[in-house]
């Protein structure tokens, strides 16, 4: 064998070595996350849980490990975090509060070892049914929404991580078509724009997602009903998700979930002006059973959207790589449990999690970066009445 070759034996060998290294070390820490949850009966969850679940993915094993539990707490339905990842703020979906038609909000310091939480503090909810809480771009206020209310509400955030009492807080009024799901107002999330300079409030009541200016120095929301985009009669517009980055010359895209007409539909976002550009199924042409969307994610890389089916329960995987404004539908991958309310990608955009409400399961799915199919890696892991699944960003 002569030098040359041996030369080039000798790279391959080292690179491959150093790839398999690169590789491993992508995922040697497990990722932690926290699963909210349902603790009571209410008209669409017979809720299991007695608190929220702290969990952690191992990328090596592919393995779900229970870290335990967070203090009691009621209806956890959706969660986030603080920016520096000390705090996690939680709305819990209840019609009564102190004695009073309401909800409430409740914070939680974050052990950032263990990733336990304790209780810091509670405060009403400025209406009852909150439904979906976020940051703002800045970490310096909460956004809002309760469902049942039809008000949105912005809190500040004090240094300490604490609430302060709302900034602003407005009164969504309408219906539509749907009498059993749209007699009045339902806001049902509540996500600002990547500059910061609006929010955009998709309400499942009034089929429309209603945009507002940000003051981002005093916390006010100021109408934007210019901007506002109608959804079709009955389709009820649900979660909304922006798509990573800069995506192309045309302007940045965004994505909703219609939830009562199981579609994805694509608005192009133009100076805070939403334009619906395209709209399709998320389900197969042959089903003909019952079935709702709910939650809609852009993976990290931009390359990916996807949105969850209960009823067909499966999720169903968009290629955004061609052209942004219109989504390939790549497969749709059942579930391997009922009613996919929510699901939640990996920091690291390899793995999904998948909460199965009425099964009680979690379950991991792998994620090929390049096409972005989903492959099941996991048997269902027993967990009450999920409702949230939210991975913790590394902190450096």
């Amino acid at each position: 064998m002569n030098n040359r070759l041996l030369t080039l034996l000798s790279t391959f060998m080292l690179c491959s070595l150093e790839l398999g290294v690169a590789t491993q070390s992508a995922y040697a820490e497990p990722m932690r996350f926290y699963c909210g949850t349902y603790t009571t009966r209410l008209g669409h969850v017979d809720g299991k849980a007695k608190a929220i679940g702290i969990y952690e993915l191992d990328g090596q094993s592919d393995e779900i490990r229970s870290l335990g539990l967070s203090p009691p707490i009621t209806n956890s339905s959706h969660l986030c975090a603080s920016k520096d990842g000390t705090k996690l703020y939680v709305s819990s979906e209840v019609v009564e509060y102190e004695g009073k038609e309401d909800g409430y909000l409740t914070v939680f310091d974050v052990d950032s070892e263990t990733g336990a939480l304790t209780f810091r503090q509670r405060v009403s909810s400025s209406g009852p049914g909150p439904a979906y809480v976020h940051l703002d771009q800045s970490g310096k206020y909460l956004l809002l929404a309760n469902y049942v209310a039809g008000n949105v509400v912005v809190y500040p955030i004090f240094p300490d991580g604490t609430l302060g009492e709302p900034t602003s807080k407005v009164e969504h009024r309408g219906s539509s078509i749907n009498a059993a799901r749209q007699e009045g107002p339902h806001p049902h999330s509540i996500v600002p724009s990547p500059d910061n300079r609006f929010v955009y409030v998709p309400d499942l009541g009034i089929d429309r997602i209603v945009a507002y200016r940000l003051d981002s120095e005093t916390g006010r929301l100021e109408a934007a009903s210019e901007f506002d985009a109608k959804t079709p009669p009955g389709s009820g517009p649900r979660h909304f998700v922006f798509g990573a980055g800069d995506q192309s010359e045309g302007g940045t895209f965004a994505y909703c979930s219609l939830e009562l007409s199981s579609e994805l539909a694509v608005y192009r976002v133009t100076e805070g002006k939403l334009t619906e550009v395209s709209r399709q199924s998320t389900l197969p042409e042959e089903f003909t059973g019952e079935s709702t969307t709910a939650e809609v994610r852009v993976s990290a890389d931009g390359r990916h959207v996807y949105v969850a089916n209960r009823g067909h329960d499966s999720i169903a995987v968009f290629d955004l790589s061609k052209d942004p404004a219109k989504p390939k539908l790549v497969e749709i991958v059942k579930t391997a449990g009922r009613t996919p309310r929510n699901f939640g990608p990996s920091p690291d955009g390899n793995w999904l999690v998948v909460g199965n409400q009425d099964s009680h399961t979690l379950v991991t799915f792998r994620r090929d970066q390049a096409s972005g199919r989903l492959k099941q890696v996991s048997e269902p892991v027993e967990s009450p009445s999920p409702a949230l699944i939210y991975f913790v960003e590394p902190q450096e």
